[in-house]
């Protein structure tokens, strides 16, 4: 892949330095030049300015360098209640190597390998799994994630594989961007696994009501007041007593019929 040399800033001053052939990558506040890629762009994650595409960060990139890209953290943004509910739970099980997963799927009924288990990336990059009725701040153990959503294995040719996985988690409201972090944690694995979200969703917070939204449909109105909601991800605030969440999430995702 072609590789030119440039000056990429982010909106507030934030920088995204590519330093070839070393590879070796830093953020700061002030221009420097750097190695960039003409890909389809995704945000930094730190100030939302388009940096990167998302074919580097899979195809060209080592892992230590697309575990970099992935510096948003994402605190639990739901009801105070349902974090006191969930204190005294022991979080997911870790999933550090292929066996890992293939040993906990192999615990799990038939019925819950055939429906979507509770996923979260945690700030280690290590995917942490949970039963689907598990909420996500349990299976975090109460932290920050870099991702979460639900997650459906299949197995093919004698290999388990990720076969549909969303951002789904109304606890978290993670972006869609949070796939790259999602992705350093499968590839450390070593399972096979789709490019991208299969069920992306886009979450928003109304600057308005502070009512947290489900964009569907890229109709970015508030369902409560109707105020337009901003076309960047900003759910990045507890909820209090006066907000709640709207816009109901999509259904469970579907599963086929297929070889526990």
């Amino acid at each position: 892949m072609p590789v030119r040399t440039g000056t990429v800033v982010g909106e507030f001053g934030h920088r995204l330095v590519i330093d070839r052939p070393k590879m070796s990558m830093s953020l700061g506040t002030t221009s420097a030049p750097v190695s960039s890629v003409g890909v389809p762009a995704v945000r930094c994650h730190r100030c939302w300015s388009t940096v990167i595409g998302p074919r580097l960060i899979r195809w060209s990139l080592p892992v230590e360098l697309r575990q970099a890209l992935c510096v948003n953290r994402y605190h639990y943004v739901g009801p105070a209640e349902i974090r006191e509910r969930v204190r005294t739970s022991g979080p997911g099980r870790a999933i550090a190597c292929y066996g890992d997963l293939a040993a906990w799927l192999e615990g799990q009924t038939q019925d819950d390998r055939e429906n979507p288990f509770t996923f979260v990336v945690d700030v280690t990059m290590t995917l942490v799994l949970a039963p689907q009725r598990s909420e996500h701040v349990a299976c975090a153990g109460g932290g920050p994630v870099l991702s979460a959503g639900e997650v459906t294995f299949a197995r093919e040719r004698g290999q388990w594989l990720v076969f549909e996985i969303s951002n789904q988690s109304t606890g978290y409201c993670p972006d869609v961007t949070s796939w790259a972090a999602v992705e350093v944690a499968l590839d450390r694995i070593g399972i096979d696994h789709p490019r991208a979200f299969t069920h992306p969703i886009e979450f928003r917070r109304c600057p308005r009501c502070r009512q947290r939204n489900i964009v569907k449909d890229d109709h970015f109105v508030c369902a409560v007041c109707q105020a337009p909601l901003p076309s960047t991800w900003n759910v990045d605030e507890p909820d209090d007593e006066a907000t709640g969440f709207v816009h109901d999430a999509p259904s469970s995702m579907a599963t086929r019929n297929r070889q526990p």
